[in-house]
């Protein structure tokens, strides 16, 4: 349904029709235009989460497509480097940018953390596009490495799935298993997930539609480039076990779907699974996960702490987060066999499955600074394991450095920024992991 507003100032893009390319209006400027009403995440007929192909229109598929093709018709190159990573064609953890300088209206006032996500999600993509976790995504795939060589092929169907291949002529068998991204927002922990070659089934989750439409493309993107072994990704509607999905309800984005005579290739997977929908933390201490798909590997980055803010005040917030907390750990596979890797320190008292909690320990230091009752009450009540590592941003010029650190951070830092020069904002990051045999 479309209806006219108001001439108005706004930064909103505008909605989806489902889901589309979110487009990012001019800051200040007064705009006069169309808006679709976007459907709501939640059916008011049964309260159900809105369905990944829900979000998939036409224009959207076609944009994947294309994506896919020219992904995997550049393996070697990029238009624009990830800055935090080094070059193109030196770094594993580079897999091309889809926004480059000067394409994107960055607003030159701070804008609130909730209304970022809801109205500047390719801004805060760019914004991301700087940021160095090449650390974070070292160790995300240690970890997966770890639980890749202490699971067995043995689990329940859908789960873990063993894919035929081969190897120097001989025929070989590799393990993939599923793995779960909540509060993905534009994907970029989804990316570095998705660039394992032991994950099979990606579930990306985030409360705000906006922040969707991008995750899709960038996830696209670093399949197509980094997983060579991937010959199509099929994009399922829901990781709900107790709900048959049929194949005419899942779109299928790369040779498969282009015809390539490369998807009769055997020694390929056939396909990795992607589920990408707008689920928040109130729908996982409700009970949503019930009957979804384990995981081996969970990773909540940068969100739980919303969730502390949401219910804070003496100890209201601790029920919410312990019920998100054992919820999530609720969703971890834990029937595997576990086997003896030594000498990994990483390993040590590590289990078939893991939950993993990233928050920021301080921006504009060097070391950390920043400590809060819910980042003890991870350590001390739900036995996480902590360590930390430097995530700074790497800006190309001082001028967009110190816009992108005004629109996300605020004027004090941005004029710390202005007055130094400098086009690196120093960051530390502490990651959280809680093993489950």
């Amino acid at each position: 349904m479309v209806r006219k507003e108001e001439e108005k100032v706004s930064e909103e893009p505008l909605a989806f029709k489902r889901c589309q390319h979110p487009k990012e209006i001019r800051a200040g400027r007064k705009t006069k235009r169309d808006k679709t009403v976007l459907k709501n995440v939640y059916s008011k007929e049964n309260g159900q989460v809105q369905l990944t192909n829900s979000l998939i229109t036409t224009r959207r598929r076609r944009n994947l497509l294309n994506i896919w093709l020219d992904a995997r018709g550049n393996v070697e190159t990029n238009s624009f480097d990830r800055v935090g990573c080094g070059e193109a064609t030196a770094s594993r953890f580079n897999n091309g940018a889809v926004i480059a300088p000067g394409t994107v209206n960055i607003p030159n006032f701070k804008v609130g953390s909730l209304e970022i996500y809801r109205r500047f999600p390719l801004v805060y993509d760019y914004l991301m596009q700087h940021h160095d976790c090449s650390a974070i995504e070292m160790y995300l795939h240690e970890v997966l490495t770890v639980l890749q060589e202490k699971t067995l092929p043995t689990v329940t169907a859908g789960t873990l799935n063993v894919v035929d291949g081969t190897e120097n002529g001989q025929k070989s068998k590799s393990v993939t298993f599923a793995v779960a991204d909540f509060g993905c927002g534009t994907g970029r922990i989804s990316c570095m997930l998705s660039r394992h070659s032991v994950v099979g089934t990606l579930y990306c989750y985030d409360s705000e539609a906006a922040m969707l439409g991008p995750c899709i493309d960038n996830v696209v993107r670093s399949i197509a480039k980094s997983r060579l072994d991937v010959r199509d990704i099929c994009i399922i509607p829901h990781g709900d076990c107790s709900l048959p999905t049929k194949r005419d309800e899942c779109l299928y984005i790369g040779e498969e779907s282009n015809g390539s005579e490369a998807a009769t290739d055997a020694s390929r997977i056939t396909t990795m699974k992607l589920c990408v929908r707008p689920y928040s933390f109130q729908n996982v201490q409700q009970g949503a996960l019930k009957n979804h798909a384990r995981c081996r590997l969970i990773v909540c980055a940068w969100s739980l702490s919303y969730v502390m803010r949401a219910h804070w005040g003496a100890d209201r917030w601790h029920t919410v987060v312990d019920e998100t907390i054992n919820s999530l750990l609720q969703l971890l596979e834990t029937t595997a066999v576990s086997l003896a890797n030594e000498g990994n320190e990483v390993t040590e008292d590590s289990g078939s499955s893991a939950l993993i909690i990233i928050e920021t320990l301080g921006t504009n230091t060097t070391e950390p600074r920043r400590h809060n009752t819910l980042l003890e009450r991870l350590e001390t009540h739900h036995g996480f394991q902590r360590r930390w590592v430097r995530t700074d941003y790497n800006f190309r010029e001082p001028k967009e450095a110190v816009q992108l650190t005004r629109f996300f951070f605020g004027e004090t830092l941005a004029q710390r920024l202005s007055e130094s020069g400098s086009t690196t904002l120093p960051e530390c990051t502490g990651i959280w992991t809680r093993w489950r045999k």
